[in-house]
């Protein structure tokens, strides 16, 4: 029995690491810069702040870039 219960933990694990993993990958909500500055600090905010930062990290690149390219991609 014991062995059947780290089996499921590691099953559980594993399906939880790869929902978390891909929940940016799926959401549709495109980058808008009016909507990140006008946005305030409510749970349903941050969540689109989240999807827009998904949506800006899966469309730009953003590795090696300056704190100024950035924010000029934001602005």
């Amino acid at each position: 029995m014991n062995r059947n219960i780290k089996i499921v933990i590691i099953i559980f694990s594993v399906l939880l690491v790869s929902v978390l993993s891909l929940r940016g990958k799926f959401t549709h909500t495109e980058f808008n810069s009016e909507k990140w500055k006008n946005a305030n600090l409510s749970l349903e905010d941050l969540s689109l702040r989240w999807d827009m930062i998904n949506s800006l990290r899966n469309n730009h690149e953003l590795v090696g870039k300056s704190y100024e390219e950035i924010n000029y991609i934001i602005v």
